[in-house]
């Protein structure tokens, strides 16, 4: 499964790879892990169990004699593979393979189910996470802050697996930002049959099914991961519906939930395995729920073997501590290259269904009411941590974009360092995701120390005169960066006839260091109120921010 995955498209063809959000259901949020043994036959239980190196067939025959075990299949997880027990004899299976020395661990295969699912209203503008203009409902400035972010990186060069429902290769914002698998395309690799890069899935030149095990990772019934690829990486400027928070990294979709709302961990490890080794950077797990803790360990052991890739996952939708409740993987998974997330609001609040937890959940993003991509070619709004998973999933595939040479564990620390903190987003950062913060800060990760910022001035000045009534009317800010790098983000609003809050202007600039910095804002300003918000950030995420009134007169 070694292979390097190109990020353009060819010429008259829709390209994907292998990997698709797994996001569990088929409309908004994550999904829950039932105990019961997952597609076993009636009456039998299906266990995962993973064997210590180098065993020899016929040692692993006696080992699922001994526990009145029948072979299932072998997973594409290195010593690992599916075993039936009788249902009544599952306990003491487990307990015979668990005490084996040759057995490293032995888990029941659990099944993968939606949780409770919420359908939005767009009412606060349609992407309001990532510019949030304000007005009736919403908080200016309560978004990751895309614009910033796109000054530095668009996530160029980078592939986020996106293990999910499938994908709709048609959709008009989606067509285009596939990645392709160079090893089975061109010259009619793409359906020779031939398994051309070794890797044991046959022709995955556009990503791969784990349930229906073939290379079209399509659905035609569940849009949940439709809805996640939309949030990453539809079209940007392409004048067709919405724009994703990376759009010029690609996409690899993977099918891990079935369209009866359901799918197995085995399926989902084997699906993160592949994906991982194939080169994805940033894989998508819009999903998860209550599991065993081997399962967790399982994931994490994947994890490790990944160092490279970052793996984010959804926090989970039952407004639980879950520092002193239930563990969620793989959120939870104990990995240091694993990123769990909750959701925030249009108000810069904890969504009231996200779990939360101070050690437990690593950060918030944006997940209530969000629009994106759904199946027929249309868009959708919608509500939970797996619309919150693809906007963190995106700022990490920017930061690689910035720095390939960044690990899973160094992104992870960057996101956490750089959110901007708000009271009520319990988490180890305390915060909500700032794309922009992050990526126009030095990494988290060297240790540079934190300085201080100083509030910014808004300045505006007025050349216009009777003779000139067209003439330009400037506003500018000016700002001291501290004892580090800074950055200054600054939004600029006004109402327009109908008393709606428009965007006027968005950007970020670099302060330099204990030096005050002009900056002119880029627009003519009709006369009018403007509102204008103000953020200065310095390294590891310290921020000051303001807001600030105006006029300019006739």
């Amino acid at each position: 499964m070694q292979m390097a995955y190109r990020t353009g498209v060819r010429r008259g063809t829709v390209a994907l790879w292998c990997a698709v959000l797994v996001g569990l259901a088929c409309v908004a949020l994550s999904a829950t892990i039932a105990p019961q043994s997952y597609a076993a036959a009636p009456g039998r239980v299906e266990l995962i169990v993973l064997r210590k190196p180098r065993l020899a067939a016929g040692e692993r025959r006696a080992l699922r004699q001994r526990a009145g075990a029948d072979f299932v299949r072998s997973l594409r997880i290195p010593e690992a593979e599916i075993v039936s027990v009788p249902a009544g004899r599952a306990q003491a299976a487990l307990g015979e393979l668990r005490s084996d020395p040759t057995v490293s661990l032995a888990v029941v295969d659990a099944a993968i189910e939606p949780a409770a699912t919420t359908t939005g209203d767009p009412s606060f503008g349609a992407l309001w996470a990532l510019v949030n203009p304000g007005g009736p409902g919403a908080t200016f400035d309560a978004d990751v802050d895309a614009p910033g972010a796109w000054a530095v990186a668009t996530g160029k060069g980078v592939v986020v697996a996106v293990v999910d429902t499938g994908t709709e290769s048609t959709h008009p914002d989606l067509r285009r930002q596939y990645a392709i698998n160079p090893a089975e395309s061109g010259n009619g690799r793409e359906s020779n049959g031939i398994d051309d890069d070794g890797n044991g899935l046959v022709d995955d030149w556009r990503g791969w099914d784990f349930v229906d095990d073939d290379n079209n990772p399509a659905t035609t019934l569940l849009g949940h991961g439709v809805h996640v690829l939309g949030t990453i990486v539809a079209a940007n400027g392409n004048g067709i519906g919405i724009s994703g928070i990376a759009p010029d990294a690609r996409a690899l979709p993977v099918r891990v939930i079935g369209d009866d709302n359901r799918g197995s961990w085995s399926v989902l490890l084997e699906a993160t395995e592949a994906v991982a080794s194939a080169g994805a950077r940033v894989v998508n797990l819009s999903l998860g729920g209550p599991a065993d803790p081997l399962l967790g360990q399982l994931f994490a052991q994947i994890a490790a073997r990944h160092p490279s890739t970052l793996f984010v996952a959804a926090a989970g939708n039952s407004d639980l501590n879950l520092d002193i409740g239930e563990n969620v993987y793989p959120c939870e998974a104990p990995a240091s290259n694993v990123l769990c997330v909750g959701a925030s609001t249009s108000n810069d609040t904890r969504a009231l269904f996200s779990n939360y937890g101070s050690r437990s959940v690593d950060l918030f993003a944006p997940g209530s009411g969000i629009l994106s991509t759904a199946l027929g070619g249309r868009y959708d709004s919608l509500d939970g941590t797996s619309m919150a998973v693809p906007f963190a999933s995106g700022a990490a595939a920017l930061l690689f974009s910035k720095d390939p040479s960044l690990s899973g564990k160094q992104a992870r620390e960057d996101l956490i360092a750089h959110v901007e903190v708000r009271s009520g987003m319990i988490s180890v950062s305390g915060g909500r995701l700032d794309a922009a913060t992050a990526l126009h800060s030095p990494n988290a990760h060297l240790g540079h120390g934190r300085p201080t910022v100083r509030s910014a001035r808004v300045l505006v000045s007025s050349r216009c005169t009777t003779r000139r009534p067209r003439c330009r009317r400037a506003a500018s800010l000016r700002a001291t960066g501290g004892n580090g790098a800074s950055a200054l983000t600054y939004s600029v609003t006004r109402r327009n006839r109908s008393g709606a809050v428009v965007a006027v202007t968005h950007r970020t600039v670099q302060l330099r260091r204990s030096t005050a910095t002009t900056t002119r804002l880029p627009v003519r300003l009709p006369a009018g109120a403007y509102r204008i918000s103000i953020r200065t950030s310095g390294v590891n995420g310290r921020s000051k921010a303001a807001v600030r009134s105006f006029t300019v007169r006739p």
